[in-house]
């Protein structure tokens, strides 16, 4: 026995048991679609991170070179390169998918301690390793401002973090 079935004026001719078949697919699909809609993945949640970080409203002059430079916790930089050491993780997604780099940025620390990430000047070429070092830059505790001739002023400051995906290393310069 076999079904007819016309479409644009062609005739197809299918077998009982294909037809079988395709009602159970349908069947299938029908019941766990709607099923398989509710269940989500979990999935970490990790806040994205931008580039770059708002710029202070407050008008900030930054100075590469100053009278007294600006400590981390009392420290010199040294200091903050071991805080980033402690703190710049490598993205799981980046180390599966082999993702190494360079990554360079420039922040400041401005007049009140404050640090801000102004730019990534050199990618890494992956947004997983940029962000991360933008995230670890951004989350520093307050600094001890610079001064310049007396005054409490804004210093400049560039990091560079290289990810080593093989051997999982992050080193900081």
């Amino acid at each position: 026995m076999r079904f007819v079935k016309k479409f644009e004026n062609k005739m197809f001719a299918q077998k009982p048991r294909d037809l079988l078949r395709f009602a159970a697919f349908v069947t299938i699909v029908v019941l766990w679609l709607p099923a398989c809609m509710l269940v989500r993945p979990k999935v970490s949640e990790e806040k994205p991170v931008p580039e770059q970080l708002p710029e202070s409203t407050v008008d900030t002059e930054y100075y590469a070179t100053v009278e007294t430079p600006a400590r981390f916790q009392g420290n010199d930089i040294n200091a903050f390169l071991t805080y980033l050491r402690k703190n710049i993780k490598y993205p799981v997604n980046a180390l599966r998918k082999s993702q190494q780099g360079t990554v360079a940025v420039q922040f400041g620390v401005n007049w009140d301690g404050k640090v801000e990430v102004f730019s990534v000047l050199k990618s890494s070429g992956y947004k997983l390793l940029d962000q991360e070092v933008v995230r670890a830059i951004g989350s520093s505790p307050a600094w001890e401002p610079a001064q310049h001739q007396k005054k409490r002023v804004g210093q400049l400051f560039t990091v560079q973090v290289s990810f080593h995906a093989r051997t999982r290393k992050i080193e900081v310069k």
